[in-house]
């Protein structure tokens, strides 16, 4: 369906699908070497993400 919900539906679940990802890989990372410095780039590609979820699950509501 090419309505606005399924398409708005779509993309959350994308950006969460997406979201999940960038935990696991910051959660391995800091595993890994918890005083790597690749933390801090990944924990604002995190923020960033969820910045647009949020956006994305308030517009037009």
């Amino acid at each position: 369906m090419y309505g606005g919900v399924t398409l708005k539906s779509d993309g959350i679940k994308d950006l969460e699908r997406r979201i999940e990802d960038m935990r696991q890989h910051m959660y391995q990372t800091y595993l890994e070497n918890p005083g790597d410095p690749r933390l801090v780039i990944i924990s604002q590609k995190l923020d960033q993400l969820l910045n647009e979820l949020w956006a994305l699950k308030n517009s037009n509501e």
